[in-house]
């Protein structure tokens, strides 16, 4: 049975979480958008989660879990911890994770601090860049030295975050990305990859990501979809459109009913 829930991110306020949660009873995924004196209000009034986007307080970096640096591997550690945290407090049962990045540094989470970390590594990487203005990747990063070594990487680190999080009693969800500078897990094959490494791995499907992926890397989105329900353990979905196309991507976490993906063909896999 499928359990819905509504993403912190899809609201202008606390107070109209709160309002929302209060009306119908639906639980939120604390997002990357609450402050600590956000998730302080939302607890304040008992409002119920059913996962946690880490991280959620948001914090000054993003985690990077692909990253070779053992102290960047620490701080991510600690930010995962804060929003498990949230998490046990909320009620919520499962931590939606990004795999990490294809670097060895934390990645800013403020925006006009990282476009210039994301701008000069443009410069960098330009023969795997096919769009400058959203760093936006070509199929050919994928097989590159320095993505591969960073996805193996958060391979052997994903082994210690799951025995980690299981044991305090939750549940991981990774989630695939988009094509972007540094970004990992972008296609269903590397998602595949990831569960063959281990017996019971769990994921969070973005489907805008995904969308955008396929037009990017030349899959079949339908199949691509059917393909991973079929070969790995998703146990949370990201619902979201896009007016992405060809020459044009755009993350742009729209209404379901507002963009390019055919969620009325999508809507029957979920029952299978």
């Amino acid at each position: 049975m499928l359990r819905l829930g509504v993403s912190s991110v899809a609201f202008k306020g606390v107070e109209e979480i709160q309002e929302f949660y209060k009306e119908t009873g639906i639980p939120i995924e604390y997002g990357v958008n609450l402050r600590p004196t956000d998730v302080k209000y939302l607890l304040s009034h008992e409002v119920g989660c059913r996962s946690i986007h880490v991280p959620s307080p948001t914090k000054d970096f993003f985690p990077n879990f692909a990253s070779r640096n053992r102290m960047v591997y620490r701080q991510s550690m600690d930010i995962l911890k804060e929003s498990m945290e949230t998490l046990s407090e909320c009620g919520g049962s499962t931590l939606v994770i990004h795999p990490g990045y294809a670097l060895d540094e934390l990645v800013p989470s403020d925006y006009m601090r990282r476009k210039p970390f994301i701008e000069k590594g443009i410069k960098r990487y330009k023969d795997y860049i096919i769009d400058k203005d959203g760093a936006i990747t070509g199929p050919s990063y994928l097989s590159s030295l320095m993505y591969r070594k960073h996805f193996q990487i958060f391979m052997e680190n994903l082994s210690l975050i799951k025995d980690f999080v299981e044991a305090e009693g939750f549940r991981i969800a990774v989630e695939n990305l988009n094509p972007r500078l540094y970004y990992i897990l972008q296609s269903p094959v590397e998602m595949i990859e990831v569960s063959k490494f281990f017996d019971n791995i769990c994921f969070c499907l973005d489907f805008g990501h995904l969308y955008i992926s396929s037009i990017i890397n030349g899959f079949d989105f339908i199949e691509g979809v059917k393909t991973i329900l079929e070969e790995v353990d998703v146990i949370h979905f990201h619902l979201s459109n896009n007016p992405s196309r060809v020459g044009y991507y755009n993350d742009a976490h729209d209404h379901i009913t507002s963009g390019n993906i055919d969620y009325p063909t999508l809507f029957p896999l979920f029952s299978h």
